[in-house]
């Protein structure tokens, strides 16, 4: 039986300031890692991450707004590809546990996360759902992929 396993690893990109409220903003992200793919199967293969992130205002009575943004593919369209040698295999991220909201910077029928910040020093956990469509013939190894994610403050 033709196997692969599958890694994601996020990279966490720059951060941005929008907003006068001067507030200094931390991001930490796990990865999402996927158990074995098998290429026979007739099931999308679900995996979840984590990112968590803290704003802390200059001010007592300023909560920033921020938006969490993932960039587009490396081919500049929004089915993000992981990579072994020259393989590729298609994934997404998504916003919501029955992964149809696409994670990405709101071009292109993508969604993304919008909230009031979480308070002073406390951090607030997203889960980041990722999901392989069946049906993708390749060859087994570990494949990988980087995603730039923007969090705008």
């Amino acid at each position: 039986m033709k196997q692969a396993i599958v890694l994601v690893g996020m990279v966490v990109g720059a951060l941005l300031s929008a907003s006068p409220a001067h507030a200094e903003c931390s991001v930490e992200s796990s990865r999402i890692d996927f158990p074995v793919y098998d290429v026979y199967g007739t099931a999308p293969i679900d995996a979840v991450g984590e990112l968590r992130y803290k704003c802390s205002p200059d001010q007592k009575d300023v909560t920033p707004t921020i938006r969490i943004v993932f960039g587009p593919a490396a081919n500049g369209g929004f089915t993000r590809t992981m990579s072994h040698g020259t393989d590729k295999l298609n994934y997404n991220v998504y916003l919501d546990p029955a992964r149809t909201a696409v994670w990405g910077d709101g071009s292109a029928g993508t969604m993304t996360y919008v909230a009031a910040c979480c308070g002073v020093g406390k951090f607030a956990v997203l889960n980041m759902y990722g999901r392989i469509p069946a049906g993708q013939d390749v060859v087994a190894g570990n494949y990988i992929d980087s995603l730039l994610m923007s969090l705008e403050f």
